[in-house]
């Protein structure tokens, strides 16, 4: 068993830039893995 006695919360703000035509959800992603993977 894992005991917790501190939780402690980081308030950094980080900016980002993420390309949206980059962006893949999770159907995207599972056959991009399947076409990298027949590849190798």
């Amino acid at each position: 068993m894992v005991s917790v006695e501190q939780v402690a919360m980081d308030g950094t703000k980080v900016r980002a830039n993420a390309f949206r035509r980059k962006a893949m959800s999770y159907a995207g992603v599972t056959e991009k893995q399947k076409v990298l993977a027949d590849e190798v």
